[in-house]
């Protein structure tokens, strides 16, 4: 999970910890040390968004800007419209310092308001997103190198219906009445559920070795154990 605090950001998993900071990087084995990061070269204009940790190394999500284009003034007191061409772009390091950028099926276009995000779901799964107004494009991988797009666009930007665990993590949607799993081939599915389910309305949802647990009060818990569909 990702916690930011004053424009920090911090992930972890196996690998160890990352520490965005206001435009600088940092990594760390164990949360005490940290050593100095490098972010990847990028053009001009571009933008950098929170990265995760996972099992292997790192994945930091950009907006790059491909193409440099003018800016043209608009009517009355409405600022200027910018020309340039960005693309969202995934970049998988194993120290935080050398990066390599994943191959992806990304949209380019003559906006500033392409968006790209990634989600750590638990330490063997990390989903990448790619939005510009109505327009989304996910992506899913095991190592955060290699990529696979999804058939199905199910995580809005900024969800928060992504339930991370260690090992597991689910995917719900907005009603929180269907709950998803990725398979071993990285392939949402969805699961089955029996008995009775509690009606979630700011529930505090997590997922821990026994299964997925549900409280609003923290006196009544339900109990789930996600099972195949």
């Amino acid at each position: 999970m990702s916690d930011i605090r004053d424009g920090v950001v911090v992930s972890g998993g196996s690998s160890g910890y990352i520490r965005y900071d206001y435009g600088k990087l940092s990594t760390s084995a164990n949360g005490k040390s940290w050593q100095g990061g490098t972010l990847p070269s990028l053009p001009a204009g571009s933008t950098v968004s929170q990265p995760i940790a996972m099992s292997g190394g790192y994945v930091l999500p950009t907006v790059m800007r491909v193409k440099a284009g003018h800016q043209t003034p608009q009517e009355g007191c409405l600022g200027y419209t910018d020309l340039s061409q960005y693309e969202g772009a995934l970049w998988w390091s194993p120290d935080g310092t050398n990066w390599t950028r994943a191959t992806i099926n990304s949209f380019a276009r003559y906006s500033p308001g392409v968006r790209m995000e990634v989600y750590r779901v638990d330490d063997h799964t990390a989903v990448g997103i790619e939005s510009e107004g109505s327009s989304v494009r996910e992506w899913v991988s095991s190592d955060g190198r290699n990529w696979t797009q999804m058939k199905t666009v199910l995580i809005e930007p900024d969800s928060d219906h992504l339930i991370c665990g260690r090992d597991h993590g689910l995917v719900a949607t907005a009603d929180y009445k269907l709950f998803f799993g990725f398979d071993a081939g990285r392939t949402l599915r969805a699961l089955k559920q029996t008995g009775s389910a509690p009606w979630i309305d700011q529930w505090q949802i997590v997922i821990g070795p026994t299964g997925l647990l549900v409280t609003q009060d923290g006196t009544r818990f339900w109990l789930g154990v996600p099972g195949a569909a």
